[in-house]
């Protein structure tokens, strides 16, 4: 790959980069304000298995757009980019299926915990 189609294509993903980390950053105040609202273990613990689901759902996204990019580039051959880039996008949209089960789970605990005796009186 020579340097103009190395900086286009890093040029184009960096809108889904940057995209992808405030998505990330989202994630986590939800799961900080759960938290801080009902804490409970089993959430923490559902919160940070929604988390990891959700930056590996957006690093594949982003791979994703990578090889889609070289492929516009025609710095790589388009039928084996397209098969591996279908196998990308069937993983992403997995892991969101995971995480969003994950995500669900974990606010589903939080509602049911009950707040500590001592905030009732």
């Amino acid at each position: 790959m020579d340097d103009f189609a190395r900086t286009a294509t890093l040029a184009s993903t960096l809108p889904q980069g940057l995209l992808s980390g405030l998505v990330f950053v989202a994630y986590g105040l939800v799961h900080m304000l759960i938290l801080q609202v009902r804490p409970s273990t089993a959430a923490s613990v559902f919160g940070f298995l929604h988390l990891g689901a959700a930056l590996m759902e957006q690093a594949t996204r982003t791979i994703a757009h990578v090889l889609r990019q070289q492929m516009i580039m025609e710095t790589r051959e388009a039928g084996s980019t397209a098969q591996t880039m279908a196998l990308v996008h069937v993983a992403a949209a997995a892991l969101f299926v995971v995480s969003l089960a994950f995500f669900i789970i974990a606010v589903s605990i939080a509602l049911r915990t009950r707040s500590p005796i001592e905030e009732a009186f």
